[in-house]
């Protein structure tokens, strides 16, 4: 399948995820345009694009192979491409009107925290929102995703609580992604929030290092947004027994019970997280819902 990307040429995290997942399924044939050096391997890593969010997770994750990016006009009024793909729909909608004049089968992705849309691309094709609170049935829901290979299957639980909590600057003491990631696998239970918009990379980063993430405002998710996300299971998290968070020093805390804590229905419940999220939230496994839902 030939899939012409046209992204915003700068970080855009459900851009990037989805960009990961088609080029992992199809290789040279998704093309990016601008190229975007950030993701990978061979890109500066201390560049100003690798340096947003400190470069973990998703940057610099793919290997930069040779790609044809020559007679983009000519290719998209030949109709040479199966799919085109305006990823960051409110950053940049290049090649709008040659592609809609040779009548290309297009879809426009958005990643941004608010909950507006572009309503002119909504009418004139599937639309991918992230932070979906509106109807219309070309819109379709997206969330964040995470790429395979950086799976953390392993069970090391050395502590209740990981070190970063969302809004304490403090916290965000990790420059480097192992050790990031180490520590979430270390702990038993790690905050995420609602932040800029519902969805965030945090909540993915948790649960993909083998973690439960104590999600503090879920039941309060808009149902059309999060979908991919467990939120039944995350609700439950809540009460499990021998649990419960406090808010000490103005910082919130999960403080365990010994006597009643029941280790073996954590893991159950650990299980049912991760695995219904390696099942449904991987890079590959939300650009293959893409690709099904054209």
């Amino acid at each position: 399948m030939k899939i012409l990307y046209i992204n915003s040429g700068a970080p855009d995290y459900l851009s990037d995820m989805i960009f990961h997942g088609l080029r992992s399924i199809h290789g040279s044939n998704v093309v990016d345009i601008p190229k975007t050096d950030y993701m990978y391997s061979n890109a500066h890593p201390e560049s100003e694009m690798t340096s947003y969010g400190k470069g973990f997770t998703i940057f610099r994750t793919l290997e930069d192979i040779d790609v044809d990016r020559t007679d983009i006009f000519k290719k998209i009024r030949d109709r040479y491409f199966d799919l085109i793909i305006w990823s960051s729909i409110h950053r940049n909608k290049s090649y709008f009107y040659a592609a809609t004049e040779s009548k290309n089968n297009c879809i426009s992705l958005d990643g941004e925290d608010h909950t507006n849309l572009d309503l002119d691309m909504v009418w004139r094709f599937n639309y991918y929102k992230r932070e979906l609170d509106k109807y219309h049935p070309n819109l379709k829901p997206i969330s964040f995703c995470y790429p395979e290979e950086k799976i953390n299957n392993i069970y090391n639980k050395i502590k209740t609580n990981a070190t970063v909590i969302p809004g304490k600057l403090e916290t965000y003491i990790f420059n480097n992604e192992k050790d990031y990631y180490k520590d979430y696998n270390e702990s038993l239970f790690a905050f995420t929030c609602k932040k800029g918009g519902w969805d965030c990379l945090r909540h993915y980063e948790i649960i993909f290092n083998n973690c439960i993430p104590w999600f503090l405002d879920i039941e309060n998710c808009p149902q059309n947004t999060l979908q991919f996300l467990p939120k039944d299971l995350l609700i439950e998290v809540k009460n499990l027994k021998g649990v419960k968070m406090e808010i000490i020093n103005n910082t919130p805390q999960i403080i365990i019970d010994d006597l009643l804590f029941d280790e073996q229905q954590y893991k159950l419940l650990l299980n049912a997280i991760t695995t219904h999220c390696k099942n449904n939230l991987t890079t590959k496994k939300m650009a293959q819902y893409l690709l099904n839902n054209q």
